[in-house]
């Protein structure tokens, strides 16, 4: 690292597991690096009531003597050794806990300091021997009581946090150490049901949910798996279908008899294979079995959306029937939209094919290589590298060599990204399954016409806690996907499928803002380019 010239005297402490906090102190001037960034502390050790282990750390100060303190300067639970230190070595800290016989949990605040300025403070938690216990159990439909035991230590209570129209607490409601609690439960005459009993412990807080599940009727589907699943959204409640999927197979579990049927009957696009289901033997084993959906191709400009109701077969006149619907939407085939003719290329130059870059997929049509070079650029010229030029994505065609070192009529397309993908090697180029890195780049005969494709979706994501909406990029060269790496980094934003901890601020906004434009260029016959927009799915 090159010194920092003629800055303000900064005091900086270093320890095993944090971040060094910058201070600006008088005005003395030092040529030099100012803190060293190699150890880290954590900012909380949570240790059992008996036996904790050590907590062991690296402290180091730079130019000035250290000292560790708690915050409670009448804490007398734990020993810290050494204490206090001179600067300029690293030193090996412990902290040794002693046992806690309390109920209580205990915690301090401890701080490492250098001079009067803090360099790191991390939380130090032991808990206490306080304990509260209790275990749930399967309830049966016709209802009746029962008795679930609590174990304890310390005083506690007890109420219904949950399914309390049909589950009761009826003795036991409050106790201290070992005791029970008695429920009652209603007769079910529908659904299987969830209950919930929650233990309050010595503060009156909520400390232990225990579960409960009373037998019924039981009746759910669940989403049919899906290889490729939108990323701007993968967690709707309705099923998603293409125009050209020639069926749906829904799983269903089941302890009843039960029926499927159209919401609209007069909707003759979809069908349903078998209608009727049978109960399993006792009425109450789970059974499972699928749900088959036949569609006819969707040949509208539209999407198309249909449901069915699933209720169950009464097993009594005063039983109540369990109803379910199941959602589905079927995509239409988007039409392709021609954005540049045919044109021939000539002394590398380009051509401006699209002003900004959207949603959807891109397809160019290429002949004609005359030379050995021929790009496909979407470029971002807000968002700039180190060195002012505009992050790029994108396919780079080069030929490659023969063994005697003479150009030949094999290409190698590329997908590319600058600030650029890693692990990249021309002289390692074979094909889709066999090269280095599969799916990345491959030999292709440039004497053929070829479609290159990419697609730019949304991708929702979390990102340090908070959703954001991302890019997902997908490259195909004739319909054949390339991937980076394995191929489940395809499903992922363009933050993971990148290298280059510069992309982590390229949003979708970002790429698909009005300065976005896409370039050809080389030597080489366009013979169209053409855009179909993503499926609308009425989100």
């Amino acid at each position: 690292m090159k010194p920092i010239k003629s800055i303000k005297w900064i005091l900086g402490i270093v320890a095993l597991g944090g971040t060094v906090m910058p201070f600006t102190a008088c005005d003395k001037s030092y040529d030099g690096p100012i803190v060293d960034l190699r150890y880290d502390v954590l900012d909380v050790y949570e240790l059992p009531h008996t036996d904790p282990q050590v907590v062991t750390l690296r402290v180091r100060s730079l130019y000035t003597p250290w000292e560790i303190v708690g915050s409670d300067a009448d804490a007398d639970w734990y020993e810290i050794t050494p204490s206090r230190g001179e600067a300029g070595e690293t030193a090996i800290v412990t902290i040794t806990c002693k046992n806690n016989p309390d109920l209580d949990d205990r915690e301090d605040m401890i701080n490492i300091k250098s001079d009067y300025w803090t360099g790191k403070q991390f939380r130090l938690f032991q808990k206490g021997t306080a304990f509260l216990e209790a275990e749930g159990k399967t309830l049966d439909m016709d209802g009746e009581e029962y008795e679930f035991e609590v174990h304890s230590n310390q005083k506690w209570s007890a109420a219904v946090t949950e399914g309390d129209a049909w589950l009761s607490i009826t003795a036991g409601d409050s106790g201290e150490n070992e005791g029970t609690v008695n429920i009652k439960a209603a007769a079910n005459k529908s659904a299987r049901r969830p209950g919930v009993v929650t233990l309050y412990d010595r503060y009156d807080r909520p400390t232990v949910d225990v579960l409960f599940t009373q037998d019924g009727v039981v009746l759910d589907w669940y989403m049919p798996y899906d290889e490729d699943p939108e990323p701007d959204e993968p967690e709707v409640d309705w099923i998603r279908c293409y125009y050209d999927d020639e069926n749906i197979v829904i799983p269903v579990e089941f302890n009843n008899g039960w029926t499927a049927v159209k919401s609209d009957e007069d909707d003759e696009w979809y069908s349903i294979e078998k209608g009727t289901f049978e109960r399993s033997e006792d009425g109450k084993t789970v059974i499972k079995d699928n749900l088959t959906i036949t569609l006819t191709e969707n040949g509208t400009q539209r999407l198309r959306t249909g449901s069915l109701i699933l209720t169950s077969i009464p097993e009594s006149e005063d039983a109540i029937p369990v109803v379910r619907e199941v959602v589905f939407k079927q995509a239409y085939n988007p039409e392709s939209i021609e954005i540049y003719g045919r044109q021939e290329i000539m002394n590398n130059s380009s051509v401006r094919v699209k002003t900004t870059v959207e949603a959807g997929r891109y397809d160019f049509v290429i002949t004609g290589y005359k030379n050995k070079i021929s790009e496909i650029n979407f470029i971002f010229p807000d968002q700039l590298t180190q060195d002012g030029s505009g992050f790029t994505l994108g396919f780079w065609t080069s030929a490659r060599a023969s063994t005697a070192g003479v150009l030949n009529n094999d290409g190698v397309p590329v997908k590319y990204a600058t600030p650029y993908i890693a692990g990249y090697n021309a002289n390692e180029c074979g094909n889709y399954s066999t090269n280095a890195n599969p799916g990345t780049y491959a030999v292709f005969d440039k004497s053929q016409r070829h479609t290159y494709t990419m697609e730019l979706q949304k991708s929702k994501r979390e990102i340090d806690g908070e959703f954001k909406i991302w890019a997902r990029m997908i490259w195909r060269l004739d319909g054949e996907l390339l991937h980076l790496g394995d191929a489940g980094q395809t499903q992922k934003s363009i933050l993971e499928t990148l290298d280059a901890a510069n992309w982590k601020d390229m949003s979708f906004a970002k790429m698909t803002a009005e300065s976005s434009f896409i370039q050809v260029r080389g030597e080489l016959i366009l013979e169209k380019a053409t855009f179909t927009p993503p499926i609308n799915w009425g989100n």
